[in-house]
Order: C-alpha cells, then structure tokens, then sequence
C-alpha cells in the first residue's frame, strides 16, 4: 500500500507500533479497524517520541527549536492573539 511521506504532512511521530498484514485483500478492512481501535484505546491522544529523550538526539540547534516551538505553542494558547 503506497504512503506519501512528504515533510509537510507529518507533524509528529508516535511511539506506537502497528503489526500490517500481509494479505493485500484483508489489508484494508483491518488496517481501518486497527486505527479505529488506537483511536478508542488513546481517545486520539497518541504518544509522541520526543526528540531528546526518546530518541536521544543531542544537537545545540535541536535544543533551540524546542525552546522556540514551546514558545510559539504557549502564544497560540492564548485567545487574545496578535
């Protein structure tokens, strides 16, 4: 089943692991049920890896996009935007 993985349309990567079947003709069907099941199991609040201590990733310049992103997230919080 083809899967575009352009950098625009992933906005986060989650920690859960999904085993597919390997039956074309059942892959469909299933996979929809399995989404719908994680959905129900998370109420659609999936875990997310985070880049420094999931992942494990040390870089200066990482640190700076962290504080920059918890910045921009807290401004978008607020109701009173400008």
């Amino acid at each position: 089943m083809p899967v575009v993985l352009h950098p625009s349309t992933i906005t986060a990567v989650s920690s859960i692991q999904m085993n597919l079947p390997h039956n074309a003709k059942q892959a469909e069907k299933s996979i929809e049920l399995m989404y719908f099941e994680l959905i129900k199991r998370f109420k659609g609040d999936f875990p997310q890896l985070h880049p420094k201590t999931d992942m494990e990733i040390q870089d200066k310049l990482l640190d700076k996009l962290l504080e920059a992103q918890t910045v921009v997230q807290e401004q978008l919080k607020d109701p009173n935007i400008q």
